[in-house]
């Protein structure tokens, strides 16, 4: 087992110089603006305050992101040689690659930078698992959109290596659907933040299930989203009269969270 862990796409935000010219030229505005329902719920003015976002002039924000597209594409690069290195030795014949991250950024999204937020650009990483016999034209690339979460690595890499996983993990393994596109079992997906970061109160859970966002809050509002409907996530639809599934879902996931995280408890296991 190799883990290949890269600083880049991270902050500092230093890439070749070819990079960066590359994207100075071509960068783009950010996808989604600062506005919706959030903007100023606790959690998003207080990290704009940590990372004094407010004071970010507009060319200095198209600056910082154009060099992170160019961390990214450097990034690129570095695997690409990498990956050569690994078929020169004959490696690449029985090797399984997993390329993920342990969060995103929101580069200016929202009027947010940095991490540590309940947003899709914070929670949404990539996720690619290549097997030998897809890059041998054995099996098809299939693109999976079921939400899917990190503590499902561990069980996916032994199944997929014939390791027996050991019982009660909170994972579940990927490797049928990675094999033959096996549909997914459908279940809740959490993302936690139990260090208030960004001001008291501020820690959460949030839960993907289906097209459905819930954010629950140690001592904020919750926060409820349609992504099918909403992907750019503008309309909170946590105090909205609602009926059948949305109302459905808004219940059913509001309990959930309730009855699946102490936010107290986290903090005395954080002390």
């Amino acid at each position: 087992f190799l883990c290949a862990s890269f600083s880049r796409p991270h902050f500092p935000l230093t890439a070749p110089r070819r990079w960066v010219d590359y994207y100075a030229e071509r960068v783009t505005e950010p996808k989604i603006p600062a506005t919706g329902d959030a903007f100023d719920h606790p959690m998003s003015a207080g990290m704009r305050r940590g990372f004094k976002a407010d004071d970010i002039n507009h060319t200095e924000m198209m600056k910082a992101r154009a060099a992170y597209f160019a961390c990214v594409s450097y990034l690129d690069e570095v695997i690409g040689d990498l990956m050569v290195r690994l078929e020169a030795d004959g490696l690449l014949e029985n090797t399984i690659i997993v390329y993920t991250a342990d969060h995103g950024e929101m580069a200016g999204e929202h009027g947010v930078w940095w991490k540590n937020g309940w947003y899709e650009a914070c929670t949404r990483v990539p996720l690619i698992v290549s097997l030998p016999e897809q890059r041998a034209g054995k099996l098809p690339a299939r693109e999976v959109g079921t939400p899917v979460a990190l503590v499902d690595l561990f069980p996916t890499l032994c199944e997929l290596t014939g390791q027996v996983a050991p019982t009660g993990l909170a994972g579940r393994s990927l490797a049928a659907t990675a094999k033959d596109g096996s549909p997914l079992a459908d279940r809740p997906v959490f993302t936690d933040s139990l260090n208030p970061r960004w001001g008291a109160g501020t820690e959460f859970r949030s839960i993907r299930w289906r097209t459905w966002k819930y954010v629950a809050f140690r001592a904020a509002p919750p926060l409820f989203f349609n992504l099918a409907s909403d992907p750019d996530e503008q309309t909170d639809l946590a105090t909205a009269p609602l009926t059948g599934e949305a109302l459905a879902a808004r219940q059913y996931l509001a309990r959930l969270a309730a009855d699946s995280i102490d936010f107290a408890g986290a903090e005395q296991d954080r002390k």
